[in-house]
């Protein structure tokens, strides 16, 4: 688990206008969830919420949120990050706050690891399906991300959520969910070259001379 520093301030300021006036100061608004319904406004630095994203990107991450004036952090998870449609700037986000003794369920990303004999001698191709699962654990527990190795898949094998083992973590995803699949080669991806090297049925027939007639065109009978 990757436990990352940020800090903001309260606000007490709602609605739309308020929202605007903070972004066009650097600031993204922002909500933290707490327990019982006890919800805190908040306003974050947006350049130091942009570094926390790519930062995210990577794996996981546990928020130490420090509020100014504040006293003792909050521990938050993003829950969720409100976009502009078309610059897909960040408007505003929801935190999570959570208990570091109290399991929390959270998304986690699966990484892949090894080449698959199925693709190494067999020619197949891997799927990977599901690139997320969900979890519940202990905040101390959250894995940054999830490593699934796929070396032993041969063609038409698949691993699913149900074969993934974390200690001291639950995999929340239905188990029969696939995770990673190895698949042959299909027709439609045969070369162009062997493609047109193969013509459909008919087509050969079609292109064969029709076998001549013996003896010419048929006589009549002769006048006599």
């Amino acid at each position: 688990m990757a436990l990352v520093e940020l800090t903001g301030r309260a606000r007490e300021d709602r609605g739309k206008g308020a929202a605007r006036t903070l972004r066009a100061q650097g600031l993204l608004p922002g909500v933290v969830y707490g327990p019982g319904g006890e919800n805190r406004l908040v306003a974050i630095e947006a350049h130091s919420f942009d570094r926390l994203m790519r930062r995210a990107a990577e794996g996981t991450v546990i928020v130490d949120l420090q509020l100014e004036g504040g006293g003792e952090g909050l521990k938050v998870v993003i829950k969720e990050v409100q976009r502009d449609p078309i610059s897909s700037r960040p408007l505003h986000v929801d935190f999570l706050h959570i208990a570091m003794d109290r399991p929390v369920r959270l998304v986690v990303s699966v990484h892949l690891t090894g080449v698959p004999e199925g693709v190494k001698t067999e020619g197949g191709f891997l799927d990977h399906v599901l690139r997320e699962l969900e979890v519940e654990c202990l905040p101390t527990a959250v894995p940054e991300f999830i490593t699934v190795d796929v070396g032993q898949l041969a063609i038409g094998q698949a691993l699913h959520a149900g074969d993934v083992q974390v200690p001291g973590v639950q995999i929340v995803t239905p188990a029969d969910r696939v995770l990673a699949a190895v698949h042959g080669r299909h027709a439609e991806e045969l070369p162009a070259a062997e493609a047109a090297a193969a013509p459909a049925e008919g087509e050969a027939a079609a292109a064969e001379p029709a076998p001549a007639e013996s003896g010419g065109k048929k006589k009549g009978p002769t006048e006599g």
